[in-house]
Order: C-alpha cells, then structure tokens, then sequence
C-alpha cells in the first residue's frame, strides 16, 4: 500500500480484517479456499445497513489492493477480483 496515505491504509487494513474474519472467524486464513461468493456476501452485508457509493468503493479498493498483493505473491485472485464491479453497479 506504498504511497496511500495512512488513514487511507487503516482503513484497508480494517476493511480486509473484516472481510477475512467474517469467512474465518478465528480459523487460520486459508486463502486458496475463498470463493467469489465470500466476495460478493461481505459486500452484501457491508451495504445492507447503510449503502452508499463512497462506502462501495472503499470497500472495493481495499480488497482490489488485498487481491493484488495476493496475486503478487502467487495466489490465483481472478475470480476474486471479477466479482468486484464498480460501485455504481452496488447500489
């Protein structure tokens, strides 16, 4: 998250704590099992109570940015990334 500014890379970090929490609980986080359905779920949930464009796009720019940083390292985050659309498709 080089050249974020740090509020900016808190909020990712506690947007992507959430989102792998809320698949793994306290589990070890297994990232070759996450499906696009985790994806699109967390989002669901996240907008339920308060859908806003501004909140969609945080949400999809954190986990884009977790998804690259992923895919950097070998693993496969295509069908993870596909089911990010843009915000204006959320809400």
């Amino acid at each position: 998250m080089k050249g974020l500014a740090s509020e900016t890379r808190r909020n990712y970090r506690r947007i992507v704590l959430n989102f792998l929490q809320t698949r793994f609980g306290s589990a070890e986080v297994a990232f070759s099992v996450l499906q696009p359905n985790d994806v699109s779920q967390f989002f669901a949930e996240q907008l339920k109570y308060r859908a806003s464009s501004t909140k969609a796009s945080q949400i999809a720019a954190a986990l884009r940015a977790y998804f690259r940083y992923r895919g950097a390292g070998g693993d496969d985050i295509h069908a993870l990334s596909g089911v990010i659309a843009l915000p204006v498709h959320w809400i």
